[in-house]
């Protein structure tokens, strides 16, 4: 789904969560009127695709969603665009980021995954929590499986171009991270790990929350202040 900007040439990119799709932004009543409702104050255009699902920004969603940022920047005369996003989608913009920088002027990523080898592992090794969160972590790991045509140890390479951790050097767009130590369906390992790497990095904040959950993140307010920042 595309919002065309009331001012200005600055757009925001919103990668969907897990089991969500491109209208999470306009259905989830929270995030609109967090995230959506600031961002059409500031007169910001917004994109928010379904990209292929439950993908985890796998090879073919980054062709998709280069493909798309390409059309939208010649339709709607788009200078700069801003993706921020949480959990699947914070995992896919940081992946996306890496891959091509050339396309953002800037990164909010929330509770998301930096490294999805570590997180399969991770994913694989989990026995604990209620029901339903087992269930959805066994979920995650299998829609990660298909989405990368095999499990880590069996597409290497294509885990590896999909790692932030990774292409660390390739993150060169101020960037914004945030997690909940307790979360417990994206580990706050997962951000402190890629924040270690991003030492050089001279345009990074990290913001870890004491006892935040999954959706924590998502309610900062310094997110709001990073995207205010860069609305041209």
């Amino acid at each position: 789904m595309a919002k065309p900007a009331r001012r200005g040439k600055t757009w925001v990119v919103c990668p969907h969560g897990h089991g969500s799709n491109g209208d999470q932004l306009f259905l989830r009543a929270d995030v609109r009127e967090q995230w959506l409702m600031y961002w059409e104050s500031l007169g910001l255009g917004v994109l928010t695709p379904n990209i292929r699902n439950n993908a985890w920004m796998c090879p073919e969603a980054v062709a998709d969603l280069h493909e798309l940022i390409a059309w939208t920047r010649k339709t709607y005369n788009v200078e700069r665009f801003i993706m921020m996003s949480g959990s699947m989608g914070g995992t896919g913009a940081l992946i996306y980021s890496a891959i091509h920088p050339e396309d953002l002027v800037a990164t909010i990523a929330l509770c998301p995954a930096t490294d999805l080898t570590e997180y399969h592992a991770w994913l694989a090794s989990q026995s604990g929590g209620d029901n339903g969160i087992k269930a959805t972590r066994k979920e995650i790991m299998l829609a990660i499986e298909a989405s990368y045509k095999g499990k880590p140890a069996e597409r290497k390479e294509t885990y590896d171009r999909h790692s932030a951790c990774v292409n660390v050097k390739k993150l060169t767009m101020p960037l914004l991270l945030c997690h909940g130590d307790a979360d417990p369906l994206i580990p706050v390992e997962e951000s402190r790990r890629l924040v270690k790497l991003l030492g050089w990095h001279k345009e990074m904040q990290y913001l870890e929350l004491p006892g935040g959950g999954h959706d924590t993140p998502l309610w900062i307010q310094e997110a709001k202040d990073w995207v205010k920042r860069f609305a041209v």
